[in-house]
């Protein structure tokens, strides 16, 4: 039986991750040579790394019996060889990326019943971590083995990636309507036609209230949309809607806005002043590049996409004087 656990990661979300662990009746231990199991959630990539290949990273601390249990994204071939590595040592490494289906709470991660994990690994490993995942999340979905969780993951988050873009995009012009007519009386049609989105209403009520605050980062996001990105481009996929989704967030980071909720890019299609209220400064996306610009050694990639719904900055209507074009 699985009884002690230690933490690793993002701090915010391991808060609350841990209460919901030591309220099921775990033990949590600081030494890592304590745990039964060591359960990491990464914000980001550069933190993922250091976390599992790091100089004193888990990879580094394996041992028989060891279970190891990964919250958070990362491509499916660095799951497999995480788990391979584990296996060596007589370890377990257990894929359990968790979703969040309502990302408008302010900690998304806190509710149970708002986390699905996605799981993958052998048989008797999972079963050996049923408690440890029951714990934080009241819902699971066991993928396959090893990698299948994090290709479900990827594909979970381009889906949602692309929701919230289109839907910011689309309140963007519903402010317009709003400027010309004082009123909008077709705004609940508009959200009716979102078809099966989930959770859309509340998506636009956390705009219309500017309420960008959430454990669900864009700093997660971008690391999601990293391992999406990644994944395809190592199956020799084009995802250009992901792509550009993925330019948004990375914009939206650039500027300040790393630990705000996704909902925030809606603050792209504003005024200057609407996004320094939260802290935005558009003057240091000066240097960033756009979505026509390409490195040297990409012109062939960049040539590929072409045929495949690639758009630049003015074919997608954005003035080079405003914050989506700088």
């Amino acid at each position: 039986m699985l009884h002690s656990f230690a933490y690793t990661g993002d701090a915010a979300v391991g808060a609350v991750l841990c209460q919901n662990l030591l309220a099921a009746g775990f033990e949590q231990q600081d030494d890592i040579a304590a745990a039964d199991v060591v359960i990491a959630y990464c914000a980001s990539q550069e933190s993922h790394e250091e976390t599992y290949f790091g100089q004193d990273g888990l990879l580094s601390h394996l041992r028989e019996g060891l279970f190891i249990i990964g919250l958070g994204a990362c491509t499916p071939t660095t799951a497999r060889e995480i788990s391979s590595l584990a296996q060596i040592s007589d370890a377990h490494f257990v894929e359990a990326p968790l979703h969040a289906a309502d990302i408008t709470v302010p900690d998304p991660f806190a509710d149970r019943d708002n986390l699905t994990a996605l799981l993958a690994g052998q048989p008797d490993e999972l079963a050996q971590v049923t408690g440890i995942i029951e714990a934080v999340a009241a819902h699971w979905e066991e993928c396959g083995q090893s990698g299948a969780a994090q290709a479900v993951k990827c594909a979970l988050t381009a889906k949602r990636a692309l929701e919230i873009a289109s839907m910011v995009e689309s309140e963007a012009l519903l402010l317009l309507a709003v400027d010309e007519s004082g009123e909008l009386q077709a705004r609940a049609f508009l959200e009716s036609q979102q078809g099966t989105q989930e959770n859309i209403s509340a998506w636009y009520q956390g705009i219309r209230a500017d309420n960008y605050a959430s454990t669900y980062t864009i700093e997660i996001v971008a690391s999601e949309l990293t391992c999406a990105l990644a994944w395809a481009e190592e199956q020799g996929l084009v995802l250009p809607q992901t792509e550009t989704a993925a330019y948004l967030v990375r914009l939206l980071a650039t500027v300040g806005g790393i630990e705000l909720s996704p909902l925030a890019l809606t603050l792209a299609y504003r005024d200057e002043a609407s996004g320094e209220r939260f802290g935005l400064d558009w003057h240091r996306a000066e240097g960033m590049q756009t979505l026509s610009d390409t490195d040297d050694n990409d012109d062939d990639e960049m040539d590929d996409r072409e045929g495949w719904g690639w758009t630049s900055d003015e074919e997608l209507g954005i003035e080079e004087d405003s914050p989506l074009g700088r």
